[in-house]
């Protein structure tokens, strides 16, 4: 019996008796053995009926876990009706200082619908000795034992019952629960944590090693402090060549890391395409990613950089790429023929007119629409070989978004695409990124062309574009009441070869490319679309000027 045990022994062998669960708990290799152990603990303080509950505050519930001196029935019946998590929190928040004892909840019968509610699953199971056994203590009372971790948050409480001396608790006598509870918790904090850090660090290494991407860890200073096998193959040097010596060296260009370390500095990591250096002279393209790693005080202890040789995966980009732009050129030339050969049939037919005419008003007339067509001609061209010949620019600047839009509108309205579109515009003033003003029209080109050609045979032609700053930052968005796209097709449009349209020259790399432009300037595209209602486009760039 725990109540011999504990009045029956000395302070001595008390103490010895719970230093001895302090050592099965640091011995015992599950945590259901060490919760058993806790509240085995908590009954050589004096207390022959002990209940513990976690708490799992992100799903809101109380998991009954661990018990001693209660029957197989009881037991059952409290994993089955746990208290209720609302309960808990009404306990804490309404018990107030008259009911603390110590870091304790003391809720005596009087008190307790108040506190706890009529239909507590702690109240359907009530001691079996009869209150004329205690002194103060009733049956019926119910006391409550927080576990708080470091952060003073409570994990867990302890409902325990039938003091041994029959009192009612005090602070004095309650002390012994705290002491052991506040031990317990730094000891199964402890253990557990060093069982999580080797876990942790047990998968991290195995990552390390097996990982099919070059890692790198880096001191404070960017010198390299190891590697995994995979770098060594990458790169082509074995791993002492490496190590202690400055990771600029695997760049192929010094101002390359210059950029990157810049960038590192200022957010504490990156993430880029980077020209790296192989063996002695050979060059090869990768994805750098680089994280730094900090202690608690905020300053950064070394970095960890990971590289993914891309090479033959940006050939094959850089292939697409070109092969859309030549395919979006060709689109565009067989528009401009068109255009071009219906102007001169008018400008054929209005010259015999003209040829045949005596009137001076005809031609007056005729001589006018020749002149406008020619003009109109002469633009037309002109914007085209502009739009060709900017393809070949290279390097950033400081784009005009209105600019860059308003500019493919103009050379879609001289190719007749726009013709019968009702196009409603709301365009803010001088907004500007960074980009390749290339990357850019060629971005706008394909989304516009794609908005365009959709309203083919639909009766309501309208399109709307839209370029405005939000919180996310500069968006452009384009919506129109053209055919729209299934939706068994909508997660595959930005998939390279993918079409579900029945355009000749269409060969699905348009929004492809234009995701791509647009990730690689930090932005995104989203889309959503009703068949035979219409599709809405929108770019955002985050940031901007």
């Amino acid at each position: 019996m725990i109540s011999d045990l504990y009045l029956g022994t000395s302070g001595t062998r008390f103490v010895t008796s719970i230093l001895g669960i302090l050592t099965r708990v640091r011995n015992a290799r599950k945590l259901q053995e060490k919760l058993d152990l806790l509240v085995e603990g908590i009954a050589l303080c004096g207390w022959q009926r002990v209940h513990l509950y976690l708490i799992d505050h992100n799903r809101k519930k109380l998991v009954s876990s661990a018990y001693f001196g209660l029957s197989p029935e009881e037991i059952e019946y409290l994993r089955k009706n746990p208290m209720n998590y609302g309960e808990f929190e009404h306990i804490v928040q309404s018990a107030g200082d008259s009911c603390r004892v110590g870091i304790a909840y003391y809720i005596p019968i009087a008190v307790q619908d108040k506190i706890m509610g009529k239909n507590s699953a702690e109240k359907a199971v009530v001691s079996h000795i009869p209150s004329e056994k205690f002194k103060g203590w009733n049956p019926s009372d119910f006391l409550f034992v927080p576990i708080y971790n470091r952060k003073k948050v409570i994990i867990g409480v302890v409902s325990i019952d039938d003091p041994v001396d029959g009192e009612p608790p005090t602070v004095d006598s309650m002390r012994p629960v705290e002491l052991f509870v506040d031990y317990m918790t730094s000891l199964l904090g402890e253990r557990e944590m060093l069982e999580y850090i080797d876990r942790v660090e047990s998968i991290l290494s195995k990552i390390f090693e097996a990982s099919p991407i070059g890692m790198f860890v880096l001191s404070k200073n960017f010198s390299i402090v190891d590697l995994n096998p995979m770098a060594t193959e990458i790169f082509g040097r074995k791993r002492e060549e490496f190590l202690g010596s400055p990771v600029w060296e695997i760049f192929s260009y010094r101002k390359q890391w210059d950029s990157v370390r810049k960038s590192i500095k200022k957010g504490g990591v990156t993430h880029r395409d980077v020209l790296f250096r192989r063996g002695a002279n050979e060059s090869f393209w990768g994805y750098l990613s680089i994280v730094g790693v900090k202690e608690e005080k905020g300053e950064f202890l070394g970095y960890l950089a990971a590289v993914q040789d891309t090479s033959g995966e940006r050939g094959l980009k850089e292939y697409i790429l070109r092969a859309e732009r030549l395919i979006g050129l060709g689109t565009l030339s067989a528009d401009m023929a068109l255009a071009l050969s219906n102007a001169l049939y008018a400008i054929v037919g209005f010259t015999e007119e003209l040829s045949g005419s005596k009137d001076t008003e005809d031609i007056s007339a005729y001589s006018n629409e020749i002149l406008r067509l020619s003009d109109e001609m002469k633009k037309m061209l002109e914007e085209f070989v502009s739009y060709s010949v900017s393809r070949r620019k290279k390097g950033s600047s400081r784009v005009n978004l209105k600019q860059s839009i308003e500019k493919m509108l103009n050379l879609l309205f001289l190719l007749g695409k726009t013709q019968g579109v009702q196009i409603k515009k709301e365009f803010d003033e001088n907004l500007f990124i960074r980009a390749n003003s290339v990357d850019m029209e060629h971005l706008f080109m394909n989304v516009l062309l794609n908005a365009f050609e959709s309203l083919h045979n639909r009766k309501k032609k309208h399109v709307e574009l839209v370029l405005e700053r939000s919180k996310e930052g500069i968006v452009v968005k384009v919506s129109d009441t053209g055919c729209g796209i299934k939706k068994e097709h909508l997660a595959r449009v930005f998939e390279p070869f993918f079409t579900y349209g029945k355009e000749p020259m269409n060969v699905g790399l348009g929004l492809y490319s234009s995701q791509r432009i647009a990730g690689k300037y930090g932005g995104r595209i989203n889309i959503s679309s009703r068949p035979n209602v219409g599709t809405e486009l929108v770019i955002i760039f985050q940031g901007g000027e």
